[in-house]
């Protein structure tokens, strides 16, 4: 169940042009539908026309000529690029014999450009913008070239719609525009459509009540009511299916597993659910250990397609990772087992879609190159309203954290370790300074993501982030009933503290907080009736902190460096003050 794009290309081109490339390789969760455009206007409308009845595509791409055509498709969601609305008056400049720029399907080479011809593409012009509909104004966009001497269509474009926007480059498209304007247009028209697809699909919102559990649900009725179609399903995702498939054999939340299939005393099949977390190494070794599992039938189902220990369950073999989209397209293509049953096939379909719509919108969600480290706001108030702000805070704050762990390990050779509670720290031994323990999270209602040091068996350093806030942090550890201040008093003459200008929580100081901050003074939350006067906030006793609010324009990229210059530094002067 692949979305589609159609790309319709622009005057003297064909559907294998290397824009047709690009959106391709930069969107390769979709089919891109790129015809070779009849020379003839009327035609090639006629031909789009045809195509889009048959596809019916979940977004239009035209550039140039192309455009024009796009924009008199009425009823589809589209993106013009550079439209030349009036290419006719273009042509009439060019009578002759052309060459065509890339190659055609029917292996034409050139194409004649005559009067006729012109004044049959004009007749298409003249009629170009009639019929626009509420739908058609509320779902065109256009992207206008600030260095475009070819066309100049924007104002005629904003007499009838109103989704305009500029990119800096000329007529053409390069690699570089359709990755920072084109591709985030295209992900956020389609998320939107994602969204308002969920929405309306009766078994997303009741899968709210209960995320995780109501897969393992779904998935357990269909293999105890569809038994066909269940072993036919576990086949297409990697299963040898050699258990016995029958309806009483399969069980769901048996031994803690989510999905398994239990034969003759050994669990023979196990299928793990994970939308509403993310999977992690160390629960899946429990599972195997605690019950023995055939081996060859286990499978890992995740909302999350990149996160922390993906790497090292792949190098383990056990488990065969597959997407949501993989169980979408599995059942899509098996639900003929359900001929006859009208009412199964129903709640298959929107199944199908719920988790298709579901997966594609988390894709919207890879963290990038050219990401903000914090979500747009407006998408991130969409998203709750959806109940699920959840899971994106989960997938996104876990990618964050693998990002992070490759920064550190590559710049300053330390080792990384994610999961570890301050208990857990507590009780490590060795070289700690060689070890960084870097955590991820959804707590609050915000995100977290944090790297500890652990200096001695008195205290960690930290630096942490939760929701818009960057914070510089210190954690006791030791064994000892002191109030905060106490430890603080205890703790700030040190050698190591003295030397770190961003951790100092005294009055006369000025901590320092790199450039991916707000310059703001740095203020502390008080608690009602509380007349301490103080630069920093407490949790508990044992745990100190400042912070100041990140800027909203700041890369995701800029976030992770800077998290991981303070630790190296950290781990620097700590050495020093041995």
């Amino acid at each position: 169940m692949r979305n589609k794009i159609l790309y319709i290309h622009g005057l003297s081109s064909s559907g294998s042009s290397s824009t047709v490339r690009n959106l391709q390789a930069l969107l390769p969760d979709y089919s891109v539908l790129s015809p070779d455009l009849p020379v003839a206007p009327q035609e090639a409308l006629d031909m789009l026309w045809h195509l889009c009845e048959l596809e019916q595509p979940q977004l239009i791409i035209g550039t140039s000529m192309g455009g024009m055509f796009a924009q008199q498709l009425r009823g589809y969601k589209k993106i013009l690029v550079n439209p030349a609305f009036h290419v006719s008056e273009f042509m009439r400049t060019q009578i002759g014999v052309h060459e065509f720029l890339n190659p055609r399907r029917n292996g034409e080479t050139h194409y004649e450009i005559t009067s006729d011809l012109c004044d049959a593409y004009q007749k298409v012009e003249n009629g170009q913008f009639s019929d626009i509909t509420e739908f058609d104004k509320e779902n065109t966009y256009a992207l206008f070239g600030t260095k475009d001497t070819l066309v100049h269509g924007y104002d005629e474009f904003m007499l009838y719609y109103k989704k305009a926007s500029w990119f800096e480059g000329e007529h053409r498209l390069n690699l570089e525009v359709m990755r920072s304007s084109v591709i985030p247009l295209v992900e956020e028209i389609m998320a939107k459509g994602f969204k308002e697809a969920l929405r309306t699909s009766p078994l997303f919102n009741l899968s709210l009540c209960s995320k995780e559990l109501f897969h393992s649900n779904f998935l357990y009725w269909l293999g105890t009511t569809h038994c066909a179609l269940f072993v036919a399903v576990c086949k297409e995702l990697g299963c040898k299916v050699n258990w016995n498939a029958s309806p009483e054999n399969i069980k769901r939340e048996y031994c803690n597993l989510d999905l398994c299939a239990c034969c003759d005393g050994q669990i023979t099949f196990i299928l793990e659910n994970k939308v509403k977390s993310i999977p992690q190494k160390s629960q899946l070794d429990r599972y195997v250990r605690e019950n023995n599992p055939q081996t060859d039938n286990l499978i890992l189902l995740s909302l999350a397609t990149e996160f922390p220990d993906k790497e090292s369950i792949l190098n383990d073999g056990l488990w065969k990772i597959r997407s949501y989209k993989d169980l979408c397209e599995a059942i899509s293509k098996h639900k003929n087992l359900l001929e006859g049953d009208s009412y199964a096939l129903a709640l298959v379909e929107d199944y199908c879609s719920f988790i298709n719509n579901l997966h594609q919108l988390s894709q919207t969600w890879l963290l990038k190159k050219e990401s903000y480290f914090l979500l747009p706001k407006d998408e991130k108030k969409e998203i709750e309203e959806l109940r699920i702000g959840d899971l994106m805070d989960k997938i996104w704050y876990s990618q964050l954290c693998a990002s992070l762990n490759k920064y550190i390990m590559d710049k300053f050779h330390l080792e990384t370790v994610s999961g570890y509670g301050i208990e857990a720290i507590a009780k490590t031994e060795g070289n700690i300074l060689n070890t960084v323990y870097t955590n991820w999270g959804f707590t609050h209602g915000q995100g977290l993501l944090e790297a500890k040091l652990k200096i001695n068996n008195d205290y960690v350093l930290l630096i942490q982030i939760q929701g818009n806030r960057y914070e510089h942090g210190i954690e006791w550890i030791c064994e000892r009933n002191c109030s905060h201040s106490e430890f603080w008093n205890r703790t700030q003459s040190l050698d190591l503290i003295s030397e770190l200008s961003f951790l100092q929580f005294s009055e006369t100081e000025t901590a320092l907080f790199p450039s991916v901050c707000v310059n703001e003074p740095i203020t502390a939350r008080k608690k009602k009736g509380e007349v301490e006067k103080r630069i920093y906030n407490k949790y508990n006793d044992r745990f100190l902190y400042q912070s100041k609010k990140i800027k909203e324009n700041a890369f995701a990229i800029d976030v992770l460096y800077a998290i991981s210059e303070e630790i190296g530094y950290i781990v620097e002067k700590a050495n020093n003050a041995k």
